[in-house]
């Protein structure tokens, strides 16, 4: 068997599906060996076109997959909608900065419940035409707190939150706002491994300081691992919310989604309680679906 390094830049199909069964919590180092130990055995599925090869990317292994283009991250949350989320031709889905096989990915499984959301109309207009699908513009600085409450079944943003240059803890409770009760609010930005939380709104900055500050251009913040229980976890309770909380070691890298991915985070809003358990009963935290 190769090494991890010599068989990650193209990956075909291997000799057998991966288990199912139940994930188990394991450290980095144990996840990280059981990669190794799989990698040739997994049948490569991409969960939003079924393609079967991934390739390296921006110095990411099995970041991209060759038919549909995706990224990890992307990857990542179709899997959690295809086991998690149980979308209707009545279902209602806001879809931030949307991906576009993942938005047609979306849109195919409601009617008119699909709607699309980013800062420029210009961007995703060609796309949401070809959908027929609703494209409002909005600035989640100014607009959020204006969006309807418990409305959506789904609220989906990946990668747009290192972006807005306000409260970003106000804009993340207002996107939880929104969903229905019952519902699931699905997120990702990226996270240092090994650092902490920064910040920088002053929009005269340098783009080329923000770029080796964030990681690009038009980032204002960094999430840091070290201190994310501090950061995210002052706003929501994530325990068990990540993808390698819910998933097996295979089935993630099935989708080409590696043990080293751990920045998408799913959240089910808990449904109402009624009169009698609201008094007797605990309060629901959010929390990962089970």
């Amino acid at each position: 068997m190769g090494t991890m390094k010599e068989r990650s830049s193209v990956l075909q199909k291997g000799r057998r599906a991966p288990v199912a069964r139940s994930a188990t919590p394991c450290n980095p180092q144990c996840r990280e060996d059981q990669q190794e130990r799989n990698l040739e055995m997994v049948t490569f599925r991409c969960p939003i076109c079924g393609g079967s090869e991934f390739v390296d990317d921006v110095g990411r292994k099995m970041e991209r997959c060759t038919s549909c283009r995706s990224l990890k991250r992307t990857r990542a949350a179709a899997l959690f909608v295809e086991k998690f989320v149980k979308l209707t031709k009545k279902s209602k889905i806001l879809h931030f900065a949307p991906e576009e096989r993942f938005a047609e990915y979306l849109a195919s499984r409601c009617q008119d419940g699909y709607e699309m959301a980013d800062v420029s109309r210009d961007r995703y207009q060609p796309l949401a035409e070809r959908l027929g699908a609703k494209l409002a513009v909005l600035d989640l600085c100014k607009d959020a707190k204006g969006l309807p409450s418990d409305t959506y079944d789904l609220v989906i943003h990946n990668h747009v939150i290192e972006h807005v240059p306000c409260n970003w803890t106000i804009v993340l409770q207002q996107l939880h706002r929104i969903v229905k009760p019952g519902g699931a609010h699905l997120f990702s930005f990226p996270i240092y491994a090994k650092g902490y939380y920064r910040e920088e709104l002053d929009p005269a900055v340098s783009k080329d300081v923000r770029t080796k500050e964030y990681g690009r251009w038009n980032h204002v913040r960094r999430f840091g691992r070290k201190d994310l229980d501090r950061t995210l976890g002052a706003v929501f309770n994530i325990e068990g919310t990540e993808a390698r909380d819910n998933f097996t070691v295979d089935e993630l890298l099935s989708a080409g989604v590696t043990s080293d991915f751990q920045n998408l985070f799913f959240l089910r809003k808990p449904k109402k309680a009624t009169a009698k358990a609201s008094k007797s009963g605990p309060k629901t935290r959010v929390a990962a679906a089970a």
